[in-house]
């Protein structure tokens, strides 16, 4: 679960604010989110996280001395970090003892953090759950051992088991809890906020609980799934050929996967939007991505398409032979053309995503950032 429930401590009439399903309405307390990276490259030390957004509970303030830190995970206002001696490390608010994590817990593998809830793997398999325990979350079934991969949603939990079978328990009044009779040869495992998903050794993937918004309904004829996120009310899968799937709720496009989106190394989904993690590319097969992305807008008008094409072709001529100054010439102008173009003939969205990515294959390129050297 990427991106839990309430903003609100949970207590009396206020539980009643998760109702049913909130049907009909975005659960626009989501937008209160923040993240957690870890962050093994130069600048910072190694194993040590970086986390921003919203942090009025405390869920971005990272612990003085928290380093060596081998995975992490995000709750709604709450963190959990797993250290390389496999302690857990958790912070932000403790309205339900989410981070009150119980006394002398090693041993740990993984952590996944819900609404209010967190839970912990351990390396014999068994689970430890704490936090809100409204419906039964934290009440980690007792026959339940060889676990190897957990799943924290908004008010359910998911173990997958050494045997391919999936163990759910807690909130249940969609079915998220249910596990489809006979689902045996499960890899992986993922929470939303009420459905949950598993990808089989087949590279199917199986979906059970609400199915209001379509989260459930996994697309005819999805095979080669190699990973599998979900987010509040919609699903994605990523392919063994690096592209990605994704159905349920849009709302705010989180199920339309960006045009010419590929090689695709691993996925995260949150409560409203998509992470996805690239292969490292070339100059050469961005410029090609990014032309083929202006190609698939229809609403661009023709013109003003070709002359985009135009500027992107003669980038990709100029690093064929190579010439750097006439490539960074030339993805500069595409960006000129992008921002002169800007709520005229090209959405406003459309060149914000056009010139994002056009700097960046500047600086894949390895263009200056002055612009003093460049041809007039």
């Amino acid at each position: 679960m990427k991106s839990p429930g309430s903003a609100q401590q949970v207590s009396g009439a206020r539980n009643q604010r998760f109702g049913r399903h909130d049907r009909g309405r975005p659960f626009t307390r989501l937008i209160m989110a923040f993240y957690l990276f870890v962050l093994p490259a130069s600048g910072f030390a190694q194993g040590t996280i970086v986390a921003w957004g919203m942090g009025y509970d405390g869920q971005t303030t990272i612990p003085p001395g928290l380093t060596d830190v081998t995975a992490i995970s995000a709750g709604y206002l709450h963190s959990l970090a797993l250290r390389s001696d496999g302690t857990v490390v958790v912070w932000g608010t403790n309205s339900s003892g989410q981070t009150n994590m119980p006394a002398g817990l090693t041993g740990v593998t993984a952590v996944s953090g819900g609404f209010f809830h967190s839970l912990a793997l351990r390396t014999d398999g068994t689970v430890v759950a704490w936090g809100w325990n409204s419906d039964g979350q934290t009440t980690v079934p007792a026959n339940l051992t060889g676990a190897t991969a957990i799943a924290a949603g908004s008010q359910h939990s998911l173990a997958l088991l050494s045997d391919g079978t999936v163990r759910a328990w807690g909130r249940n009044d969609s079915g998220q809890a249910t596990v489809p009779t006979g689902l045996t040869g499960v890899i992986a495992i993922a929470a939303g906020r009420f459905h949950s998903l598993a990808l089989k050794a087949d590279g199917t993937v199986v979906a059970w609980g609400l199915e209001f918004y379509g989260q459930t309904a996994v697309p005819a004829g999805l095979t080669d799934v190699i990973a599998i996120g979900a987010g509040d009310h919609h699903g994605l899968a990523l392919r063994s050929d690096g592209t990605l799937v994704a159905w349920g709720f849009n709302s705010e496009g989180q199920a339309a996967i960006p045009a010419g989106l590929a090689g695709v190394t691993a996925i995260s989904a949150g409560g409203y939007h998509n992470l996805a993690l690239r292969n490292a590319v070339t100059p050469q097969s961005a410029v090609s991505d990014l032309g083929a992305y202006v190609g698939s807008q229809q609403t661009i008008e023709g013109g003003i398409g070709n002359a985009l094409r135009a500027k992107l072709n003669a980038a990709r001529a100029a690093l064929a032979v190579p010439n750097l100054p006439l490539a960074c010439q030339a993805m500069q102008d595409f960006i000129n053309l992008a921002k002169a173009q800007q709520g005229r003939k090209i959405t406003a969205a459309q060149a914000d995503y056009m010139i994002a990515q056009g700097s960046d294959i500047k600086l894949l390129m390895g263009c200056p950032t002055s612009t003093a050297w460049m041809y007039p």
